[in-house]
């Protein structure tokens, strides 16, 4: 909530257009083709810069901004009149200088800390910071540290990612099934050799298609919580072990004793010194990992070691109706499988009968085979589960313990926490980044 003089500011600042229409190019203009952004992502840019002004003013910290705001605040310092006259004098009343980084460990450290502390003052006065604007620290401070600016006339753009479509997994595998009988069976005379199939091999195919889909139904329909539906207060650590498993606990537990300065990452060795002590009273989890690394200090045999300790959240997960019990995944698992084999034994057996069409009844089993991989292996989560976790990821948060149980040690970004990253993940680059703080 904003108190009456930053309600003011406020208002002064969105009154204030950057856009001057007597010029050819204006400041939207050519901040997009500088940028290659569409027009509304621009606009959306120029007013999460004014919020980002708004709070180097009333926040009372010195701020950060994302990559995005930090480009549209380059290009409104070079219309110095505006910026300088119009902007600071006059409507924040308030000298707002650009200062990079100088390099180095602390600079990184310092940079995180504030940008980590703008997106908290920003969800206090604004609400959730939309993310394709305001990145979390590890991309911030990561892959957008990584763009450059190029010679569209010398070269080629080629995007090494191609946008993702969500889908479910049983249209995903169903669309698979018929996409690779046409590919299998490609030619010109393919649609009509289809026509002309008997009826048995015709209504061979759609028995697969049936056995396809009812299995990946069945295998969803059962997942079905069998506890009583009462949704739980997750910690941490049970929710990295309902989003990551054993091993994501465990990282977690490590992430938590480095971020405390209890172990220090050695990246060479991808091992572990300790710093201190840990209290008694901390978590037994953390208390497991710390009692390991003096017996083993490697990563990976820290991790076998610590993972039989993570027992007890599989247990209370389970109670709660989250994580599917042995019998019931194994039901999940076999009766699903048993479908398709169904439809695969089948298949054999139509071959003995029809000798003219062995060659597409064996394309058909092959794509079915091939179609049904994701069912070889017993469900972890239970629908319930999916949803507790679809809820958590939902909700905004800057805390490195929480994004880390959600995402993984993608989400490990500043100092030390930069290393810990490489231990996880070997090798990585470590880049310093060149970003500016209001202050």
């Amino acid at each position: 909530m904003m108190n009456e003089s930053q309600l003011e500011l406020y208002q002064r600042i969105q009154a204030f257009t950057l856009d001057d229409d007597t010029q050819a190019l204006s400041f939207s203009q050519h901040l997009a083709r500088s940028n290659r952004w569409q027009i509304g992502y621009t606009k959306r840019a120029i007013d999460e810069y004014k919020k980002f002004t708004f709070l180097a003013v009333v926040a009372g910290h010195p701020v950060c901004p994302s990559d995005q705001v930090d480009q549209v605040w380059h290009l409104h310092i070079f219309y110095t009149y505006s910026y300088w006259n119009d902007f600071c004098l006059q409507v924040l009343q308030y000298p707002l200088h650009h200062l990079p980084t100088q390099g180095g460990q602390q600079e990184r450290e310092k940079f995180h800390h504030y940008y980590r502390m703008t997106l908290e003052s920003y969800h206090r006065f604004f609400g959730k910071p939309p993310e394709d604007i305001w990145p979390p620290p590890s991309r911030r401070f990561g892959s957008d540290l990584h763009q450059q600016r190029i010679n569209l006339t010398e070269f080629w753009i080629v995007p090494k990612q191609l946008p993702q479509i969500k889908i479910s997994q049983m249209t995903r595998n169903v669309g698979m099934f018929l996409l690779l009988l046409v590919l299998v069976g490609c030619s010109p005379a393919m649609p009509a050799r289809f026509l002309g199939f008997d009826a048995r091999f015709k209504t061979y195919l759609i028995l697969c298609a049936i056995a396809l889909i009812g299995a990946y139904f069945l295998r969803w329909f059962l997942r079905t919580s069998q506890t009583e539906s009462i949704k739980p207060q997750l910690d941490h650590y049970e929710i990295a072990y309902l989003a990551g498993g054993p091993q994501r606990a465990v990282d977690l537990a490590i992430t938590n004793l480095v971020q405390q300065q209890y172990l220090k990452p050695k990246l060479t060795t991808r091992s572990f010194s300790i710093l201190k002590k840990l209290p008694n009273t901390s978590y037994c989890l953390e208390q497991q990992v710390l009692s390991q690394v003096v017996l083993t200090r490697n990563l990976l045999a820290l991790r076998q070691a610590v993972t039989p300790k993570t027992i007890f959240l599989r247990d209370r997960l389970q109670k709660y109706g989250l994580l599917m019990k042995g019998k019931q995944a194994r039901i999940c698992y076999l009766v699903p499988i048993f479908m398709v084999f169904g439809a695969i034994i089948l298949g054999g057996f139509l071959i003995t009968l029809d000798a003219e069409n062995v060659g597409e009844y064996f394309k058909t089993i092959i794509c079915l085979v091939l179609c049904s991989l994701p069912l070889d292996s017993p469900p972890f989560r239970s629908r319930q589960g999916d949803l507790i976790l679809s809820e958590l990821k939902s909700i905004y948060s800057t805390d490195i313990a929480y994004t880390f149980a959600l995402s993984g040690s993608t989400a490990l970004s500043g100092g030390v926490l930069d290393d810990l990253k490489q231990v996880f993940n070997p090798p990585s680059n470590n880049t310093d980044g060149g970003c500016g703080c209001g202050c």
